[in-house]
């Protein structure tokens, strides 16, 4: 458990998260599926993992499966664009109840589909088994947060990349939900297809899957994104710094605010806080690399801005250190 950070390819890094929360204390986190591995890691569909995990009567799964399909997978569509498709690859994250051996998910799984490449009207051609990924980690027993973004390709539209998923202790009040939230949020597209699939073809991004709550956005969605927890953006130097961190100019202190988890896809109802990220802003005396101490406790986190091949615009987020 701690602080992880290198160079490699997705697999061997989902393959790194599993072994990690695995030897995890607590033992909650078991292989879910021996048969799903990353050993074949072929330009297919067929390297993926599965955790399950259990923590008294809470149990669920969490099923991924690494998109290397040379066409990808659809990821977003933009009338604005004439009707252009962005075309990923990356990887599928599915929430479920139950396990089949058959590995049909289940009606009421959750799914989102991370794109760590992206192709504007085209297929991907990239493969994932050699595209090396630049990481910064934070993993312990509750789940793991991560940043990255690839080396540079062919492909015109890569972005940077957070992802993370965190089981949370303590609530504002009793839900009959799992203690669990799945967030992720990139430096370029975080708009997605609001056509209707199958509950076992999701290729649609989703920013944030609480389960069973609801997921943000849903299956038939379309519109933008950044509901469902207050505190995710990045704001720029023009005001909002209450959903963003920053150093004071008058004490040298650096004020955050963690995100906010809600029980909707909305702001009204606050279940509880993430621990392990949260948006920093540019321009107001914090950069890449700094370290910051919170008060009254051993942690620390690390000030991360990631750009991509493709953009100059940075991904803003402080991630667990120590």
């Amino acid at each position: 458990m701690g602080y992880f950070t290198g160079t490699k390819n997705i697999y061997d890094i989902l393959d790194d998260i599993c072994s990690t929360l695995i030897a995890s204390s607590g033992g909650y986190w078991t292989n879910g599926d021996a048969t799903w591995t990353t050993a074949d890691r072929t330009i297919a569909n067929n390297g993926k993992r599965c955790l399950k995990y259990t923590n008294g009567s809470e149990y669920w799964w969490l099923a991924m499966t690494v998109v290397n399909t040379t066409s990808g997978w659809n990821h977003a569509y933009y009338t604005s664009h004439n009707g252009y498709w962005y075309y990923g690859k990356g990887i599928q994250f599915v929430l479920s109840q139950t396990w089949e051996v058959t590995h049909t998910f289940p009606a009421n799984s959750f799914s989102s589909f991370v794109p760590l490449i992206m192709h504007l009207n085209g297929g991907v051609s990239t493969d994932m088994a050699s595209h090396q990924l630049t990481y910064y980690m934070w993993i312990d027993e509750t789940g793991i947060c991560m940043m990255c973004k690839g080396e540079p390709t062919g492909e015109n539209t890569q972005p940077s990349t957070l992802l993370g998923w965190e089981r949370i202790e303590t609530k504002e009040y009793t839900d009959g939900y799992p203690n669990l939230v799945w967030y992720t949020i990139n430096n370029i597209r975080n708009l997605y297809d609001g056509e209707h699939r199958s509950v076992n073809d999701k290729c649609q991004h989703r920013t944030v899957m609480r389960p069973w709550a609801y997921t943000y956005p849903g299956m038939t969605d379309t519109g933008h994104y950044d509901i469902g927890c207050t505190g995710w953006g990045t704001p720029s130097t023009s005001g909002d710094q209450g959903r963003s961190s920053f150093k004071s100019h008058g004490n040298g202190k650096v004020y955050y605010m963690k995100p906010v988890v809600h029980n909707h896809a909305g702001w009204q109802k606050p279940i509880f806080q993430t621990e392990m990220s949260f948006a920093w802003n540019e321009g107001e005396g914090l950069i890449d690399g700094d370290v910051i101490a919170l008060e009254g406790t051993s942690k620390k986190f690390l000030v991360k801005a990631l750009d991509s091949a493709d953009t100059t615009g940075r991904l803003n987020y402080a991630i667990r250190y120590v």
